[in-house]
């Protein structure tokens, strides 16, 4: 946004546990710095100022099931995006949890693989269903994490987010979000959350890395309000306004 790589320590911190996870060796090239001089110089000759960035990691050729190398290659995207910084939508998305395939969190990692042939058949879910998002369950029936983002949730004056060891992805905005409210006086916890529990919830909005803060306005006949969720995306625009101002 506005030319700057925002929050790249936390990316180049999940890029690196997802390294391990694969046995991959991390070239120079992906370094904080390289990587930012080399995805400016992609936004500077498109002419974009704000765009998503998509980060593609492969081994190279070689091997099958046996690698020649843990040595790789990589790919940077950039897709040109309207929002040049995180405003709160004015429609509460629609939700709906797809069931029919369930996320194990024993096997669950902190990245997507190029397939994501499980978030795609969510994706057909939500299409069908004509919702927003599709909410996605773990092997004990806890929703765990939304398609595109992590899950916050506010119930009687407290704020949540289910856990990482559930199965969810570690979501770059998510931790940002919890330090944002943390240095605001706002204390969230890790708990569960059951599909029962959603119809108890007051407020309920999801965080990833392109959008911020989404606010979830309904699931089924349940509707959430908005009040809190406000106030949190107003800090966080503040925040990354400051951050902006400093470089």
């Amino acid at each position: 946004m506005n030319n700057a790589l925002h929050l790249i320590d936390i990316h180049q911190k999940r890029m690196n546990i997802a390294f391990t996870e694969l046995g991959l060796t991390k070239p120079a090239s992906l370094t904080k710095s390289e990587l930012t001089k080399s995805i400016k110089k992609l936004a500077a000759a498109n002419e974009i100022d704000n765009a998503k960035v998509r980060l593609t990691v492969y081994r190279k050729w070689g091997g099958t099931f046996i690698p020649n190398t843990d040595e790789c290659d990589w790919v940077a995207e950039l897709s040109s995006i309207d929002n040049v910084d995180f405003d709160l939508n004015r429609k509460g998305l629609l939700v709906d949890i797809y069931k029919k395939e369930k996320k194990w969190s024993v096997s669950a990692k902190s990245f997507k693989s190029l397939s994501a042939s499980f978030y795609v058949n969510a994706g057909r879910f939500a299409r069908e269903k004509r919702v927003d998002e599709a909410f996605i369950l773990n092997e004990k029936d806890e929703i765990i994490e939304s398609l595109y983002s992590n899950i916050f949730y506010l119930k009687n004056d407290k704020l949540y987010t289910p856990p990482i060891e559930g199965g969810g992805l570690p979501g770059v905005m998510r931790a940002y979000v919890i330090h944002v409210l943390q240095k605001h006086g706002v204390q969230v916890f890790e708990k569960i959350l059951l599909e029962e529990e959603l119809h108890e919830v007051d407020e309920l909005f999801l965080t990833n890395s392109v959008r911020g803060i989404q606010w979830v306005g309904g699931y089924k006949n349940k509707r959430f309000y908005s009040r809190q969720i406000r106030e949190y995306s107003n800090y966080l625009n503040r925040t990354l306004s400051k951050m902006a101002e400093i470089k």
